[in-house]
């Protein structure tokens, strides 16, 4: 009886491991082992993939992108802010005005110092080196000539003037008398002759009035 009994539970257990055990076996070679190698060549090589490059790419990350991100909100956000409200409105400004300065600056300013050059700066070597010379020589020579002129020349034409007046006043003053003989010629065709005395008492034309007569040919005042 106890034979009987052990043989079926040695049955039960054979039939247990062929039914459980060696299906567990073959689903633990066919899944597990196979996960195992799936896991060891896949997943602990992610493992050191992310250890080496994930965790240091969140170091660098941190570090780096973020501060950086916050350097751009800071200033590169403010850059554009000031780039869109002052660099594009001074574009807009030298387009407008500073290209149209540069325009009229090369159609006429040069034009300008082209002609300068070309004519002004000529006609001033010319002042230089014969105008004011010429000035030179006229303030050195001229100038003196006239001082001289009217120091000496206009004094002595003065002095002339003063001295033959006064020998001719000489020549009436005296005091001799003298008789001469007028003929004075009439409408009517009269003729007179009427011997005048004249002297410092009685001569009528001491007031310097020219009167020329003759008196034996010899013309007199």
């Amino acid at each position: 009886m106890f034979e009987k009994i052990r043989g079926c539970r040695k049955t039960a257990r054979l039939m247990f491991y062929d039914a459980y055990v060696l299906q567990f076996k073959t689903f633990y070679d066919a899944y597990v082992l196979q996960f195992k190698t799936f896991y060891d060549a896949y997943v602990l090589q992610f493992k050191t993939f992310y250890d080496a490059y994930v965790l240091q790419f969140k170091t660098f990350y941190d570090a780096y992108v973020l501060q950086f991100k916050t350097f751009y909100d800071a200033y590169v956000l403010q850059f554009k802010t000031f780039y869109d409200a002052y660099v594009l409105q001074f574009k807009t400004f030298y387009d407008a005005y500073v290209l149209q300065f540069k325009t009229f600056y090369d159609a006429y300013v040069l034009q300008f110092k082209t002609f300068y050059d070309a004519y002004v700066l000529q006609f001033k070597t010319f002042y230089d080196a014969y105008v004011l010379q010429f000035k030179t020589f006229y303030d050195a020579y001229v100038l003196q000539f006239k001082t001289f002129y009217d120091a000496y020349v206009l004094q002595f034409k003065t002095f002339s003037a003063a001295g033959l007046c006064s020998a001719k006043r000489f020549a009436l003053d005296q005091t001799d008398p003298v008789t001469l003989t007028i003929t004075v010629t009439l409408i009517d065709s009269t003729t007179l002759t009427d011997p005048v005395t004249t002297g410092r008492s009685s001569n009528p034309d001491r007031s310097g009035t020219c009167l020329y007569l003759s008196h034996e040919g010899i013309p007199l005042k």
